[in-house]
């Protein structure tokens, strides 16, 4: 299945956070990187805050869906959380851009 362009948008951003630090994305940052027109990019988030409303939900979409597959069916909270440290430090870097944990 191909993403759609909203998911490719927030990938693009996401690139560019892992390679140049937060600062780094801005509409136009985003819209070189993604390939698309501003008014494209507008159409789904129409300000940077809106993009990275949209960035953190979709790490935090991935973060869910990595404890869910830690958890492996456990259902307390004291069985899923010890499991979730391994890919929490990637995750802290690659969401806000620091390298160490």
């Amino acid at each position: 299945m191909r993403p759609s362009k909203r998911d490719h948008v927030l990938k693009s951003a996401i690139a560019l956070i892992e390679e140049h630090g937060l600062n780094a994305v801005s509409l136009e940052s985003v819209t070189d990187r993604a390939g698309i027109s501003k008014g494209g990019l507008m159409y789904h988030f129409p300000t940077r805050q809106e993009l990275l409303l949209g960035i953190a939900g979709a790490l935090a979409e991935e973060w869910e869906q990595q404890l869910r597959k830690l958890a492996g069916g456990r259902r307390t909270a004291s069985t899923q959380i010890p499991g979730s440290a391994p890919m929490y430090c990637p995750w802290r870097r690659r969401s806000l851009g620091r390298n160490s944990c």
